[in-house]
């Protein structure tokens, strides 16, 4: 099973990206078409194929599945800052943090993995947003450092 370059380079930022566009636009295919490439490629079975094979490697590599998800936290920390979300990238450091400490307790014997405090830690719910305890919450207006974000939001719906 032998791939062109630009296909293997997709395989392997499929595999770090998730997404078909963005694999198909780091591989070197043009921004105009890479949603389509992106898309024509996935539906090849020597690409699904070698997508498996990447990511099986990566799962021996790692061996446990809590380093996978060390791993899988440190490549959004990385894309994070990348694209200037601190907020998302210090959640990412955050989990991180908190996994790690569970699984050295786990590791000492200790099988109690509750956070001392339930409503000390902000929680993520299923759109990707943050949830904050009310023993959190601040009494600033608006999430966003600047309020003329959130106003704008507000006032124009998608936020532009």
């Amino acid at each position: 099973m032998t791939l062109i370059p630009r296909q293997e380079r997709f395989c392997h930022a499929f595999v770090h990206y998730g997404t078909a566009t963005t694999a198909a636009r780091t591989a070197g295919y043009a921004p105009r078409s890479s949603k389509r490439q992106g898309w024509r490629l996935l539906r090849s079975p020597r690409i699904q194929a070698r997508i498996r094979e990447i990511q099986a490697g990566l799962a021996d590599h790692q061996g446990r599945a809590d380093a996978a998800i060390i791993g899988k936290l440190e490549v959004v920390y990385r894309r994070a800052l990348e694209d200037h979300q601190f907020h998302a990238a210090a959640r990412a450091a955050q989990l991180q943090g908190q996994f790690m400490r569970r699984r050295g307790r786990d590791l000492e014997g200790d099988t109690d993995v509750r956070p001392s405090a339930p409503d000390a830690t902000p929680e993520m719910d299923t759109s990707g947003t943050l949830s904050c305890p009310e023993s959190q919450k601040s009494s600033q207006k608006y999430p966003w450092p600047d309020a003329s974000v959130g106003a704008g939001l507000r006032a124009g719906g998608r936020g532009g």
